[in-house]
C-alpha cells in the first residue's frame, strides 16, 4: 500500500466533501457556505486546517485564484480567497502556492482487481489487490470508482461493507452485478478470465438470461442482495457472441 502524503491525502478528502456538498445533499439538508463565508469555527477549537494560496476550482464552473479553503474534520467550513477566510485560534496554515485544489475525480466505468502493474488477469483478482486499487485511485485525486460488472458479489458486497465500517480506505467503491447471454459478456479474452474468477471463488460474477423469465429472476436476486446496479452485455461482439434478446434487457419488472 502506498504512503499518501498527508497534504494530499487532505486534498482528496475535501475534495469529495466539496463534490458531494455541491449535488448529493439531501434537499432539507444544511445550506451550503457562501464564498468566502465562515461558519462552524469558534476560537480555540482545534483540529482546523487553513490551506492557503492554492487555485481552487470549485466544480461549478467557478474558479478562485489565491484561494483559501478552512476545514475541519470531514468538512469544509469556508472556501474564499486568502485573506477572506477567517480561521479560528490555534488553526494550522498549510502553504498550497502553485498548487491547484479540485473537486474529487469519479471514475465511471472500471474493471477492478484484474491489474497488477505488469500484468493483467483474473491470476491478479484479489481482495487485497482490490483494495490497492482503491487506494492508488484516492491517491491520484479520485473519490469514487464503479466497476462494471465484473467483480463476485459477495466479495464486492463485503468490501463495501469494510468500507462503511471504516476497516478498508480508498476511494469509495461501487459496483454493478453482471448480466449477459449463458456463457458471454465481455470480450473473449476479458469473459475467459472473468468466468476464471467466478470458478476460483465459487462466487457469482456474470448471470445468464436466455429469456425474460431468468432476466427478471436475475434482477430480482440482485435487487435482494441490495445491489443498485446491474450491467448488461447486450451486443454480439461483432457477431462471435450471440446477442441477448430485447424482450431480456427491456423487461425491468
Amino acid at each position: 500500500m502506498r504512503t499518501k502524503p498527508a497534504v494530499l491525502d487532505l486534498i482528496v478528502a475535501t475534495g469529495f466533501v466539496a463534490a458531494l456538498m455541491a449535488g448529493c445533499a439531501p434537499p432539507d439538508s444544511a445550506p451550503e457556505p457562501e464564498v468566502g463565508s465562515s461558519f462552524g469555527t469558534t476560537p480555540g477549537s482545534g483540529g482546523a486546517l487553513l490551506f492557503q494560496g492554492a487555485r481552487l476550482i470549485l466544480g461549478d464552473g467557478n474558479v478562485i485564484e489565491d484561494g483559501a479553503l478552512l476545514v475541519e474534520g470531514d468538512r469544509i467550513l469556508s472556501v474564499g480567497r486568502t485573506g477572506e477566510v477567517s480561521a479560528p485560534v490555534g488553526a494550522t496554515s498549510i502553504d498550497l502556492a502553485g498548487k491547484t485544489v479540485i473537486p474529487a475525480l469519479i471514475d465511471a466505468h472500471a474493471h477492478l482487481g484484474y491489474e497488477r502493474y505488469t500484468s493483467w488477469g483474473s491470476q491478479n483478482y484479489s481482495r487485497e489487490n482490490l483494495i490497492d486499487h482503491l487506494d492508488r485511485y484516492a491517491y491520484y485525486g479520485f473519490g469514487a470508482v464503479f466497476s462494471a460488472g465484473s467483480d463476485p458479489d459477495d466479495l464486492a458486497i463485503e468490501l463495501q461493507q469494510a468500507q462503511r465500517d471504516g476497516d478498508v480506505d480508498g476511494a469509495r467503491f461501487l459496483f454493478a452485478a453482471g448480466m449477459a447471454p449463458p456463457g458471454q459478456g465481455p470480450n473473449n479474452q476479458f469473459l475467459r478470465h472473468a468466468l476464471a474468477i467466478a470458478d476460483e471463488t465459487g462466487m457469482t460474477v456474470l448471470r445468464g438470461a436466455a429469456t425474460e423469465a431468468e432476466g427478471r429472476a436475475h434482477v430480482r436476486e440482485v435487487a435482494a442482495k441490495e445491489i443498485p446496479f446491474i450491467k448488461i452485455w447486450v451486443d454480439d461482439r461483432g457477431g462471435s457472441q450471440e446477442k441477448l434478446e430485447p424482450a431480456i434487457y427491456r423487461d425491468h419488472r
